[in-house]
């Protein structure tokens, strides 16, 4: 006499009895189950931390509204990034004027996100090449993901190697989404 065992059958075997359909349906279901927690689970786990540039660009406004929208969506906390462009500190005069002017749009970024009831809101100022500082922060600040904004340079032979957009896609120790 064989013995039965209430593993479930492997796909494509034929099914003799009712009682192993139900048994299969309710397997079906349970694994399903399962599979959907551990999908929302890593989901809500591989967006944990969102990093999101800010400059002055009608795109980053375009960005930001996806952002949110993710942040929403996986209970994600956003640090907002300014970078003070290496290449455009002539002098202490012209370093802090776009010091604060990168305080105004991180603030008012900050007020956009809080206005969205997004409460897990930091902001972050850095200095140096803007495709490295972004890249070197979302390493420090474990992101694990970037949201940024593209302009579109790089989509000529000319501007390819000026996109901070692809700079970051190809440097990133973590997933980038660029909205055009």
């Amino acid at each position: 006499m064989r013995s039965r065992t209430c593993s479930p059958p492997k796909i494509g075997t034929k099914i003799r009895r009712a009682s192993e359909t139900k048994r299969v349906y309710l397997y079906g279901l349970a694994s399903a189950k399962l599979a959907k927690q551990h999908r929302d689970t890593t989901l809500s786990a591989m967006f944990e931390k969102i990093l999101f540039p800010v400059d002055r660009s009608l795109e980053t406004s375009h960005a930001l509204e996806l952002a949110v929208d993710l942040a929403r969506k996986y209970d994600s906390s956003v640090t907002l990034l300014f970078v003070l462009d290496a290449s455009e500190l002539d002098d202490a005069t012209a370093a802090e004027k776009q010091r604060q002017h990168g305080q105004a749009l991180l603030k008012q970024a900050e007020a956009a996100l809080h206005r969205a009831n997004l409460s897990q809101v930091e902001t972050v100022l850095r200095e140096g090449k803007v495709a490295f500082a972004i890249c070197d922060a979302a390493d420090d600040l474990n992101a694990n993901l970037v949201v940024m904004g593209s302009r579109g340079v790089g989509l000529t032979e000319d501007g390819s190697e000026d996109s901070v957009s692809s700079r970051v896609i190809n440097l990133s120790p973590c997933p980038v989404l660029v909205v055009p």
